[in-house]
């Protein structure tokens, strides 16, 4: 993204008849991502979500359907606000790149999906493009598992996890059918950049997770459905942690 406006800038200062095209496949999300982001470099708003709603509202055509023609998803939303507090906090100069070990995942309002306790789940791990890792919560692989059931929260200690760095996603699979599936063909997935981890910990609430914020999933993904990450430093123990 920082490279993109920069790209953009200079072409724009060589001439004031310059213009900017962008596009994607869908001309919606990675291209709403990008001018989004310059809408916010070049000051037309003040805030990434302002940026946002005026592009939905510019791309929706009310004539032909009120469904909202914004930027796809909620991690595509998340990126932009991320360059927002790079330029507001960092002067436009991306944060240095924070390494960080995945200790826990904890997913609260589980049932109602798929089994309802977690045991039909298991979740990968990229950085980028590339998966590192992968845990099958029915098979405690790379992980050991308990579901509290008066609590309705899955607790996921996640074991032997590489260090993450930079642009993070985790993708979450279920087992059981009847689970709806959107894009990645999973029922639900989220990324995020190390660097703006606050305190080791990473909440995303079902409205900002990739495919359960579509109303038409609510019937399977409840209104309380959230999933935390917790973090380490690469060096911390894991016994340090717990305790």
């Amino acid at each position: 993204m920082v490279r993109f406006v920069k790209n953009v800038r200079e072409w724009l200062d060589q001439d004031k008849s310059n213009v900017i095209a962008v596009h994607c496949k869908g001309g919606k999300g990675r291209t709403g991502t990008m001018i989004c982001v310059w809408l916010v470099e070049a000051g037309l708003f003040g805030s990434a979500e302002a940026s946002l709603d005026y592009f939905g509202n510019r791309r929706t055509d009310l004539s032909k359907s009120s469904k909202f023609q914004g930027v796809e998803t909620p991690s595509q939303n998340r990126y932009v606000g991320y360059f927002q507090e790079i330029k507001e906090r960092y002067n436009g100069v991306p944060p240095e790149e924070v390494n960080l070990r995945l200790r826990q995942i904890r997913i609260n309002a589980v049932a109602g999906v798929g089994k309802g306790d977690g045991s039909d789940l298991s979740c990968e791990v990229f950085i980028g493009r590339s998966k590192v890792f992968e845990c099958d919560f029915g098979l405690n692989k790379n992980c050991q598992v308990e579901y509290k059931s008066e609590a309705d929260v899955l607790e996921v200690m996640v074991l032997n996890c590489p260090i993450l760095h930079g642009d993070v996603k985790l993708r979450f699979q279920c087992s059981s059918r009847g689970v709806p599936k959107g894009y990645e063909n999973c029922p639900f997935y989220f990324w995020f950049h190390t660097s703006f981890i606050k305190n080791n910990r990473f909440q995303v609430q079902r409205d900002y997770l990739d495919n359960p914020h579509k109303p038409k999933t609510w019937k399977v993904f409840r209104g309380k459905l959230s999933i935390e990450l917790l973090f380490s430093s690469p060096d911390d123990k894991l016994d340090v942690l717990l305790h």
